[in-house]
């Protein structure tokens, strides 16, 4: 059995810190330096990942998630396009995804302000925000509408100017315009059309989503 040590006896060769808590006082024991590097380690790594992943745009798991949809999409539509198979699920399918929908937002205000407003209010063109429509309101007839454009109105057949994803994109987000009556908004023009419901599109987005790594 080990004999007991005296905790007021001093140890020999160790130091005492200088401060004094009620008569106690501690061993001056620094951590050990690999410890202490490790510790910095750790810290600088952690500095380095917030900045980079957190601070920086695009660096998230949700930016990087929608860059691989994005490309995917941009994927579809050439092999689509190529087979002809363009459809209200695939339109739909891009307007519930948000960077489709930037993206189709930024298309839209660089070439469709000048004639619907930023706000799709209407000014040479038609109100893209009231119930009324000339050309139907649907994603694809909206498609339509922008892919070939309207002869005699002004309409430029879109296919000619912009990459056909961008079409669809622009398309898909004209579509989100539909129903928010706007103030201020152009008088309406053509039949008075009900917003038709979006199709189900979670077979399409479940065969999209990319393989977890």
């Amino acid at each position: 059995m080990s004999t007991p040590v005296d905790p007021t006896t001093l140890i020999p060769g160790e130091k005492l810190t200088d401060h004094d808590y009620d008569g106690i006082r501690e061993y001056d024991n620094p951590m050990p330096r690999w410890w202490v590097w490790t510790f910095w380690a750790t810290f600088y790594f952690a500095c380095f990942y917030v900045l980079f992943f957190h601070v920086r745009k695009d660096r998230s798991e949700v930016a990087a998630y929608n860059r691989e949809m994005q490309a995917y999409y941009e994927q579809q539509t050439e092999e689509l396009l190529k087979m002809g198979q363009i459809d209200e699920v695939l339109l739909a399918t891009l307007y519930q995804t948000p960077s489709a929908m930037k993206e189709g937002a930024d298309i839209f205000n660089k070439n469709c302000v000048s004639c619907h407003e930023p706000n799709g209010g209407g000014k040479i063109g038609p109100n893209l925000t009231d119930d009324h429509w000339l050309h139907g309101n649907t994603l694809m007839q909206l498609y339509a509408t922008v892919r070939d454009g309207v002869n005699g109105k002004g309409m430029p057949q879109w296919s000619k100017k912009l990459r056909p994803d961008e079409v669809l994109k622009v398309a898909a987000f004209v579509g989100s315009l539909r129903g928010k009556n706007v103030d201020g908004g152009k008088a309406p023009e053509g039949k008075p059309l009900p917003i038709p419901p979006l199709p189900d599109t979670r077979k399409a987005t479940k065969d999209a989503a990319p393989a977890s790594k």
